[in-house]
């Protein structure tokens, strides 16, 4: 079971993710967005090339029969996941948030101690560095 993840040459668009959405968003009003939510949720973050490299890992040990989380354990805020996409987007209009009725899930994480057995500490993109790569990929391929 895999996390939300994201990269370059994501899937861009409004009925996407949260990242591809708010990015859409952000290209296409440069004075306000409206966000669903309070933007108090909580979600764990994946760099896709990260992703590339645990299953590397993974297939240096032992097969299992069972399922497997694969996060990073490391979790924000939609509301700090937007503050750093419009930071390194360079957004400088308002972002409008919802009713917390349509927070959705408080907090959506998953369980890494089997993970962390299995391949040992790992070091993951911070989401400020892949989310600068993927911002610069959106900017290069979208607008």
């Amino acid at each position: 079971v895999v996390t939300n993840c994201y990269g370059i040459g994501d899937y861009y668009d409004d009925r996407s993710h949260v990242i591809g959405s708010v990015l859409n968003k952000m290209k296409n009003n440069s004075r306000q967005i409206n966000l669903i939510g309070t933007g108090l949720a909580k979600r764990d973050f994946m760099y896709a090339p990260d992703l590339g490299n645990i299953i590397k890992k993974l297939l240096q040990v032992d097969a299992t029969c069972s399922a497997l989380n694969v996060a990073t354990g490391q979790h924000l805020t939609i509301k700090q996941t937007v503050e750093t996409i419009a930071n390194k987007y360079q957004y400088f209009g308002d972002i409008l948030w919802g009713e917390s009725k349509d927070n959705g899930v408080i907090k959506k994480g998953l369980d890494t101690t089997k993970l962390n057995n299995l391949i040992g500490p790992f070091d993951y993109t911070s989401f400020e560095r892949g989310i600068s790569q993927v911002v610069n990929d959106f900017k290069q391929t979208q607008l």
